[in-house]
């Protein structure tokens, strides 16, 4: 399996990089389940339609403008190792943008 990680896979649009794959099934996203800007409007909502296998988690840092951190924990999913441990073998992948 290869997992992909990482906030720009929330937009449908980068997900479609990934439409040539041949074994979808094969493929895992762990994303956000919401993207925020700095004033903590919305932008985006993880979709899950069924076509990908997507597991949303929850992200608390979605810009590089925070005090002393700044970007350093920008879309951070700390459930992402129990998704990992959970669902990952040996010889699986995880592609993290």
């Amino acid at each position: 399996m290869i997992f992909i990680t990482g906030h720009p896979y929330v937009g449908e649009r980068h997900r479609q990089v990934f439409d040539f794959f041949n074994k979808k099934d094969d493929l895992v996203f762990i994303l956000p389940k919401i993207w925020k800007m700095k004033d903590g409007k919305v932008i985006t909502k993880t979709k899950t339609d069924g076509a990908l296998k997507i597991v949303p988690a929850e992200t608390h840092f979605f810009h590089s403008r925070y005090p002393l951190i700044r970007g350093q924990l920008k879309s951070w999913m700390p459930a992402a190792k129990k998704i990992l441990k959970n669902m990952s073998h040996p010889g699986d992948i995880l592609y993290s943008v």
